[in-house]
């Protein structure tokens, strides 16, 4: 009787079910592949960020092929005021959308990264991204960034001083110079006169005409040149 109703109870134990739907099976398989919607995070690059220079901000944690679409947002809420951009992958016709909030120096990045130029002091603030999925709830991730005044390095600017400095002295002495020449030219010009005067005098002769190249001076020609005294003004001198 014992054995009998251990047999009876055990014969009414349902049999484990191995088997399920496609439809099951289709579900269970995408469950699985989809991320979860609350691992989405955001990165940003560069770390430290400057006016006038740029950053990019990365979606991460969420696959491209289960990305319906993205939208990037300027601040914590998401309305459309506040909207940069939403963009479709492909297949969609539809491609990126700008939105109100879009200055020209935010553009996208694939596939979903926003990519801003030329930063300025007011743009440091919360950036929030939201991304649709395929088969799940749409998720949604924020970032901080804070961006710094542009400055010189203490070494850049001993560099830049000490360079300007060699510019500026070399300046003067090249100034100082040019003037000392240029006086120094203007109050001495007797060698320059004594070359003009040598090269007036130096071919000509003593009757006017221009000696020959190739002759010779000496004093036998100079003292030929010269003309005899009128007598009759000695004659006179003694009346």
């Amino acid at each position: 009787m014992g054995w009998q109703g251990e047999r009876l109870s055990r014969a009414w134990v349902p049999a484990p079910r191995w088997w399920m739907s496609p439809w099951s099976a289709t579900l269970l398989a995408v469950s699985l592949l989809l991320p979860p919607a609350a691992g989405l995070s955001v990165t940003q690059e560069p770390a430290n960020l400057t006016e006038g220079g740029n950053v990019t901000l990365t979606p991460q944690g969420i696959p491209d092929s289960f990305i319906m679409n993205c939208g990037w947002f300027r601040g914590e809420t998401t309305d459309r005021a506040n909207r940069i951009f939403i963009y479709y992958p492909p297949p969609s016709p539809r491609g990126q959308i700008n939105g109100a909030a879009n200055t020209g120096r935010e553009r996208r990045v694939p596939t979903c990264s926003l990519r801003i130029s030329d930063l300025m002091l007011n743009y440091s603030g919360v950036y929030t991204v939201v991304v649709t999925l395929a088969s799940a709830a749409p998720a949604k991730a924020s970032v901080k960034i804070a961006v710094s005044e542009h400055f010189i390095s203490t070494d850049h600017a001993a560099v830049i001083g000490l360079a300007l400095g060699i510019l500026a002295a070399a300046a003067l002495i090249g100034g100082l110079l040019y003037y000392f020449l240029r006086v120094r030219g203007r109050s001495d010009p007797s060698s320059t006169q004594a070359v003009s005067a040598y090269s007036i005098y130096e071919n000509i002769s003593p009757s006017g005409q221009v000696k020959a190249e190739g002759s010779l001076d000496s004093n036998h020609t100079t003292y030929q040149a010269l003309q005899h005294g009128d007598r009759a003004v000695y004659d006179r001198l003694k009346w």
